[in-house]
């Protein structure tokens, strides 16, 4: 049994390039990714399983 699997579909990201993020969870409670830019983290919640394409716009940091 998993508890949870999450991927990416690259392993760095520089500004303006975008990241496809998947995940599957066994977990029966909610289900939220946090995405953090040094300058403003911004939560979605999601669903048990599925993906979101997002893009790299403003960061600070790596």
């Amino acid at each position: 049994m998993k508890d949870m699997i999450f991927e990416a579909d690259r392993k760095t990201a520089r500004q303006g390039d975008s990241v496809e993020l998947r995940w599957d969870a066994d977990m029966p409670d909610s289900l939220s990714v946090i995405i953090d830019n040094g300058i403003e983290p911004r939560a979605m919640q999601v669903g048990d399983s599925g993906s979101s394409r997002i893009y790299i716009g403003d960061s600070r940091g790596k």
